[in-house]
């Protein structure tokens, strides 16, 4: 599965490229919308990342088996965001997933291209069963688009991230592959 998903997969008119595949512009660009506000708000490390950190985990990540990384592109090849598989047990067939818009896209659709394309990657192409993620419960926005999406609240990790100065909870989400494909 490693080899498989350090390639870069072409869906219909949506195109992932491998973070591992990236040439050093499209690495800084990345790392630009992660850093941008909009977009660090939202997760659980919101610190700026540095250029050099940012380098050396993807260069870290050709060695990785559980952890895929993907800039998504819509058919006129502007890049919607990202989106990762992580954690994946494939004893169990689940994982965790990570996405986050590009802050500058300005074409239509972007978060459901990004949630169509991990839904393709994680059930069509990994063969996964369960995709599961975690959201700060104050991030209600996100919570709304991941139940439009399909997925469903299963449980709360409570003050479970430590953010502004003050311990959050976590909301738990889930899908399986017969819920994503119907």
């Amino acid at each position: 599965m490693k080899d498989l998903l350090l390639k870069n997969i072409q869906y219909e008119n949506i195109s992932l490229v491998n973070f591992v595949n990236l040439n050093e512009d499209e690495k800084l660009e990345v790392l630009k919308w992660r850093n941008d506000e909009r977009v660090r708000t939202w997760m659980f490390y919101d610190k700026l990342i540095r250029t050099e950190d940012h380098l050396a985990f993807i260069s870290n990540l050709k060695d990785e088996k559980k952890n895929f990384y993907w800039v998504v592109r819509n058919e006129t090849n502007e890049s919607a965001g990202v989106i990762s598989i992580n954690k994946i047990d494939p004893a169990n067939k689940n994982a965790y997933l990570g996405i986050y818009k590009n802050p500058f896209y300005d074409g239509k659709n972007g978060g459901g291209i990004l949630i169509d394309a991990l839904k393709k990657a994680a059930f069509e192409t990994c063969g996964l069963h369960t995709l599961k993620l975690e959201v700060v419960a104050n991030n209600v926005r996100a919570i709304k688009f991941y139940e439009k999406n399909g997925f469903k609240t299963e449980g709360v990790l409570r003050e479970f991230a430590f953010k502004n100065e003050a311990f959050m909870d976590v909301v738990i989400m889930g899908i399986t592959s017969s819920e994503a494909m119907a």
